[in-house]
């Protein structure tokens, strides 16, 4: 049962995506919920056509998701094992003793460690670690100039 529909927004494809409040057999929820008319298999479409048949509704228009940011696309690349972010840094002109030797040029103890522990001992390098915007730092390579090189890899 519709309790209550906030916005039916077109999509793509002969989509509606309807904000509403519902009841259903899991209770009475709020809900984002994507609706096509030939959907057999959800046992809302017999109920949504009804509703819009008996409501007629004013359809929003389609809006486009906002294009992610840098910093969304970092997290969406995938992990690199130590040898791969090693061969992306030596593709980039950085080998490893050079960046080895750039961390031990740290002036903190802690912060030197932790980056020693993040170079030599990592299982995995996440592109959004931020051992690795400060390597390419070290070495005057940008972030834009890091995301190019892991999509490469």
């Amino acid at each position: 049962m519709i309790n209550k529909v906030f916005s039916v927004r077109a999509d793509v494809d002969n989509v509606l995506v309807f904000d509403m409040d519902y009841t259903g057999p899991e209770g009475r929820i709020r809900s984002v919920y994507a609706y096509r008319a030939s959907d057999i298999y959800s046992p809302l479409t017999p109920i949504i056509t009804q509703w819009i048949a008996d409501n007629n509704p004013e359809i929003l228009p389609y809006i486009p998701p906002p294009e992610p940011t840098a910093e969304e696309l970092r997290a969406q690349m995938p992990d690199k094992t130590p040898r791969e972010f090693r061969d992306i840094l030596t593709d980039m002109g950085i080998f490893p003793h050079m960046v080895a030797a750039k961390i031990n040029e740290i002036p903190f103890d802690i912060e030197r460690q932790k980056a020693l522990n993040a170079w030599e001992v990592s299982t995995y390098i996440s592109r959004t670690d931020p051992y690795v915007d400060m390597i390419g730092a070290m070495f005057d390579k940008s972030p834009a100039e890091i995301d190019a090189a892991w999509k490469v890899r």
